[in-house]
């Protein structure tokens, strides 16, 4: 997720970069537990988070071990970064014996001024991965190039659907449980015993935390090229968090794509 602090830093969660922003020279990478920091941070601006939810969502969750001397590091670490930045007030507040609470404007869009209107620019697209598909299916070997662009772009077109339909309190009739992953299928047909065992197996090969907190996949089985005369598929999923608020906090995407040839 892309994060506009102040209308002056640029903030990319997923890959943990911060920099001002169009100013591509002074990009930082933050750790992962200095990023996963900022982001809690960010989803509970204006509000205090104590040091304990802190502990707990920043290192606990992700098999770390806590303490309030790393908590204390990685605060002042972020104050540096924000202030080599050129953004000399303090955003990051200590609220004595509770915790810290981010003071800041924080967009998910970038605006800009031209002839005196106001334009928006978009949400940038989150990078595509191409996982390992289920057993009984082979990997395309060769897509030629003008079919991976098409695939991607229904991808695209697919999270965009997502992200301006959808919310965490979609249909229950279209929606299944995999551990504490809740799925929606965006398809039209019902879910059946085989998608779920493909997405069980989907999951398993990627990785995809569906045990220690709570998410929402959306996926969609599709073809791609339905007039061929042999069988090809496409497996769209993404995968949202959600915070203490049931709000999406961050999206990772997923396209998997396969053929079984007669």
């Amino acid at each position: 997720m892309d994060y506009f602090i102040n209308q002056i830093i640029h903030f990319d969660s997923i890959n943990g970069l911060i920099k001002l922003i169009d100013n591509d020279n002074s990009t930082i990478q933050l750790s992962r537990p200095g990023s996963r920091l900022l982001t809690e941070l960010i989803s509970r601006r204006g509000d205090t988070m104590t040091r304990e939810e802190l502990l707990q969502l920043v290192w606990e969750e992700h098999g770390l071990r806590p303490s309030g001397s790393n908590l204390s590091n990685h605060i002042s670490l972020l104050r540096k970064t924000f202030s080599q930045l050129g953004m000399n007030e303090n955003i990051i507040i200590t609220v004595p014996k509770k915790g810290f609470r981010l003071d800041a404007k924080v967009d998910l869009t970038r605006f800009y001024h031209h002839d005196n209107n106001d334009t928006i620019e978009n949400i940038k697209t989150k990078k595509i991965t191409i996982p390992i598909i289920p057993n009984e299916y082979t990997l395309v070997p060769k897509i030629k190039k003008m079919h991976l662009v098409l695939m991607i772009i229904i991808s695209l077109i697919i999270i965009l659907f997502i992200l301006n339909r959808y919310s965490f309190n979609s249909r229950k009739d279209d929606s299944l449980e995999i551990g504490s992953c809740q799925m929606i299928n965006l398809s039209e047909d019902k879910n059946s015993v085989e998608k779920i065992k493909i997405l069980e197996s989907l999951i398993n090969k990627r990785q995809i935390d569906c045990k220690t907190r709570k998410s929402t996949i959306y996926f969609r089985f599709s073809n791609f090229f339905p007039e061929k005369d042999y069988d090809q598929s496409a497996i769209f999923l993404t995968q949202c968090q959600q915070n203490r608020n049931n709000r999406l906090t961050q999206c990772e995407s997923y396209l998997s794509s396969t053929i079984k040839k007669p």
